[in-house]
């Protein structure tokens, strides 16, 4: 009965990994970005020149599309795609 107790006690303490907790917590980030995303609707087509689309997407587009990496870069003057899931190395990989 011991040994049992013991080999759960060391199975529970290595499934408590820090880096698996942010993952999921990153991941149900984004899923609730996506939903807010669906909920806005599809952006309207632009009637004036300066009202076209200029390569950045509303924050929770943003982490909807690539988490908080996205999010934080959307303040720089480069398109905002190079930063969603999938769209870089293996690091932009969604968790």
């Amino acid at each position: 009965m011991r040994k049992r107790v013991l080999f759960l006690t060391v199975l529970l303490a290595i499934s408590c990994n820090s880096d698996k907790d942010k993952a999921i917590k990153a991941e149900l980030e984004s899923l609730r970005n996506c939903g807010q995303m669906i909920n806005s609707g599809i952006r309207p087509i632009a009637i004036s020149r300066d009202s076209r689309f200029l390569g950045k997407v509303e924050a929770s587009t943003a982490g909807c599309r690539g988490g908080d990496t996205a999010v934080q870069f959307r303040d720089t003057p480069w398109v905002d795609w190079s930063n969603y899931w999938g769209a870089g190395d293996a690091k932009s990989k969604a968790p």
